[in-house]
């Protein structure tokens, strides 16, 4: 079984949107609701891939051969696009082709996304367009094929209106439009399109559907060809387009093309022309085909009548391809293509001479023998086939051993020629754009037949250290080029050409190298193969490169740094030259460098920065500024702050009072080395407190007054207890108790006045009820009898001051009132019933 391997792109064909949008879905919002879809087992689907889906419109295919698959390049592909993607319903493994029909849904698939129904009598004649990105299936019996379909009876029945599989092309470009004319259909009012993929395996994506009104004058050249090959494979692979024709096998060319009407009106005086110019851009050929006309949506082939040689000059050919009608065209851009092609002096291929790409086996090929070829038709006998021309790509590896070989294309037992094996040199690599063909003799040359099929080919085994790659250019057609790889056994088709070549001489030369100066100088031959190799020195960064050298003889000096860690390290290096280390070289900063040798303009010094507590606050206000500065060894910190001395500190936290109410401004300066850095923070704001207030107690007319309760807020505490007194600046207290207030101002800020022990039950009452004190008034002692046990006793002045404290735990005891200054006093007792009060009156 083939299977298609790697991205091909063909001529992008048909039209953008060449007029106004009448009906235009860009999938933004999904599929339409008012789409339907068809499915055969109803798992298999068309799927919407959007910014936001699983997965989303960043993914193509996610079958086992999907590999990189390539993503539709639509103009609104950022906000999603549509895909059956017929490889995963099959086959969702992880390696390709070897779990075929073990998906989620074996093939083949018949699935159809049909639109809306639309009336297309409003509007004068349109067309349809679209871009599209395809992959088809084509091996022995088994396709997969992609088209477009219309109904006028709203899906009743439907007839094709495009079928990608008749161009012939397997893999399409990425931003492929699709224009059809629907002039035919201007009469209908219920119109639907059905999209259908058919067969078995890869996919199909579309995008940015629309209706337009077309411009009326519109001819677009869709397809063109400078040979009679038919891509369906009809006439075998005889006469296939090369790029690179040698001079002893001239090809004849056949021009001819198609050209769709998409425009509104018919086209008359339609022809093609057909132009070739050379490396001067001098006309070397020019012709052009038979007038006729074309209707609209019609598709017409021309053709040059009489069969063309090009010049037999050796250079660089361009073809131009253009079609021409009586009307002034709207869109001329789209009327017109170019080719190349170029001659040389005995090589014959298809590549394009200039490296795109190359073929890297991975997974369960990676290490798999495998080789890389492509089928040649010559056109002439009595040739004879010397050497095998090959690119090889950058990720081949040095040392690695290759064969070329010649076999016929349908039976690799038949064998032609082949090489000896060659050890690839560094210099026989190519990158992107590179264009370097290693030659390789066989070991018998032999004589070619005219319209035979030759598969030529180039093989390697891997190892750990070897690989074989060879570079890819060009749009290759399906089945001219393969890959085989022999464990697993598996071959498949390339759509990209690989850059091998024949190299054909006159049946009586003797082809090598002529030049004495190369090492493989050949004495005996006539005519230059390009096979001249030069040993030397290849890199052009060594001291003794040779740029005439196209074999290394690993004699390169190259000059650089040999240490591995260093900036200027050259892995290529064998002469030691200084090496620089790049770094920060002040050792004040934070990421120092004590290994480097450049100053690479790095340091780093950290940057002044600390916060603060709080903001605002009562005075003294104690504030505490935290140091968010990473300091190193040798770092200074200084914090100025308004109406304080410079403090010196790089603790991670400093703490200071602000005594005075005002505003203050705080700066923070960190330096080390040169480096200096300041933060500052503003604004800090420290209120004044309230005036002390004072209680005093007026025993007369039992009244409790508080002076400086007019300055806030104020609260009483009666035993440390809050109350709420019926007024703020005085009123009479009902208990015996310590009394003192709290003010707090506007600002927050609050203070306190002393207690004040009020007494204001009578000295009659309490004696009675709960101890006698006796004599009363006293000069000396006081005699004191409790119904219950005192356990201490405080006695207080008529200022509320406390003039002595005891301990008794008694229920008698004598207090000395002989010292005492003669006045009214307050005798406060615990005992277990709480606190009492008494009045003792001192006589002097």
């Amino acid at each position: 079984m083939l299977l298609l391997l790697s991205i091909g792109l063909s001529l992008s064909i048909n039209a953008q949107i060449y007029g106004d949008p009448v009906i235009s879905v860009d999938f933004g919002d999904g599929i339409p609701s008012t789409w339907t879809q068809e499915s055969e087992t109803g798992i298999a689907v068309w799927e919407y891939r959007g910014p936001t889906t699983e997965p989303n419109n960043n993914v193509g295919s996610r079958g086992s051969c999907a590999g990189s698959a390539s993503i539709i390049e639509s103009e609104t592909a950022d906000n999603g696009f549509v895909i059956f993607d017929s490889n995963y319903w099959d086959d969702d493994g992880s390696s390709c082709g070897l779990n075929i029909g073990g998906g989620p849904d074996p093939g083949p698939h018949v699935n159809s996304l049909i639109t809306d129904s639309y009336d297309l009598t409003q509007y004068p004649p349109t067309s349809l367009t679209f871009q599209q990105h395809y992959k088809h299936y084509i091996t022995q019996g088994i396709e997969s094929s992609t088209s477009v379909w219309i109904s006028v009876d709203g899906g009743e029945t439907y007839e094709i209106l495009l079928d990608n599989n008749s161009s012939g092309v397997t893999q399409n470009a990425l931003d492929e439009w699709a224009s059809i004319s629907l002039a035919d259909y201007s009469s209908f009012t219920d119109v639907k399109f059905r999209f259908t993929f058919d067969g078995f395996y890869y996919f199909w994506m579309f995008d940015d559907f629309t209706i337009f009104v077309p411009s009326q004058n519109d001819l677009v050249l869709e397809s063109a060809n400078y040979t009679t090959f038919e891509e369906n494979l009809e006439n075998d692979f005889i006469d296939m387009e090369y790029y690179t024709y040698p001079l002893v096998m001239m090809p004849e060319f056949n021009f001819r093309s198609t050209s769709r009407n998409i425009g509104g009106n018919p086209q008359t005086g339609t022809r093609l022309n057909v132009r070739i110019t050379n490396e001067s851009a001098q006309t070397v050929y020019q012709e052009n085909s038979e007038f006729t006309s074309q209707n609209p949506g019609s598709l017409v082939p021309y053709n040059i009548e009489d069969p063309v040689f090009p010049p037999a000059v050796p250079g660089e050919y361009e073809i131009r391809f253009r079609m021409s009608q009586d009307q002034e065209d709207q869109t001329p851009w789209n009327n017109e293509t170019t080719k190349n092609y170029q001659i040389v002096s005995n090589q014959f291929g298809f590549d394009h001479n200039s490296m795109e790409d190359q073929f890297v086996p991975s997974g369960l090929y990676e290490m798999s023998p495998y080789s890389v070829g492509s089928i040649f038709a010559t056109n002439r006998s009595d040739l004879i086939m010397h050497d095998i021309c090959v690119a090889f790509g950058d990720s081949s590896s040095a040392g690695t051993e290759v064969v070329g070989k010649v076999e016929y294309f349908l039976n690799d037992s038949v064998v032609y020629g082949e090489t000896e094996p060659y050890i690839l040199n560094e210099f026989d690599l190519n990158g992107i754009g590179g264009n370097f063909f290693v030659t390789l003799p066989l070991i018998e040359p032999f004589e070619v037949e005219q319209d035979t099929l030759y598969y030529i080919s180039v093989a390697s085994t891997p190892t750990e250290t070897e690989r074989m790659t060879v570079g890819r250019s060009g749009d290759a057609i399906p089945f001219v080029s393969t890959v085989k790889f022999e464990d697993p056994i598996f071959s498949g088709y390339f759509l990209k050409y690989p850059m091998i070549r024949m190299n054909l001489f006159e049946e009586e030369s003797n082809p090598g190298c002529l030049d004495e100066l190369a090492v493989n100088y050949d004495p005996e031959a006539d005519v230059e193969n390009g096979s001249c190799r030069y040993l030397g020195c290849t890199n052009p960064e060594a001291t003794n490169y040779d740029p005439q050298a196209n074999f290394e003889d690993n004699t390169c000096l190259i000059e650089g740094c040999l240490d591995p860690v260093a900036d200027n390290y050259n892995p290529e290096a064998n002469v030691e030259l200084d090496c620089v280390y790049f770094g920060c070289l002040d050792e004040n900063a934070n990421n120092f460098n004590p290994t480097a040798n450049t100053d690479d303009g790095s340091c780093v010094y950290n940057e002044a920065f600390f916060t603060i507590n709080d903001s605002s606050g009562c005075a003294p206000f104690s504030l505490t500024l935290y140091n968010q500065t990473t300091v190193v060894d040798g770092g200074i910190c200084t914090w100025n702050i308004t109406g304080m001395d410079p403090l010196l500190s790089c603790l991670d936290s400093v703490i200071i009072t602000l005594d005075a109410p005002g505003m203050y401004e705080i700066s923070y300066e960190y330096a080390v080395g040169e480096f200096t850095t300041t933060y500052e923070i503003a604004g800090i704001e420290v209120f004044d407190l309230p005036e002390v207030p004072t209680l005093s107690y007026n025993t007369d007319t039992n009244v409790l007054t508080c002076t400086g309760c007019d300055q806030g807020d104020v609260q009483w505490f009666q035993e440390g207890e809050p109350i709420v007194p019926p007024t703020l600046n005085n009123w009479e207290p009902v208990d015996n108790a310590f009394y003192h207030v709290e003010v707090t101002n506007s600002n927050g800020c609050r203070e306190e006045s002393e207690e004040l022990y009020v007494l204001v039950v009578g000295i009659d009452e309490l004696e009675a009820n709960i101890a006698k004190a006796y004599p009363n008034p006293s000069n000396d002692f006081v005699q004191l009898e409790s119904a219950s046990t005192v356990f201490s006793f405080e006695l207080f002045n008529n200022l509320s001051l406390s003039v002595r404290k005891e301990n008794v735990n008694s229920d008698q005891f004598i207090i000395d009132v002989s010292t005492l200054p003669a006045g009214i006093y307050h005798l406060k007792l615990l005992t277990r019933g709480g606190w009492s009060h008494i009045k003792i009156q001192v006589l002097h």
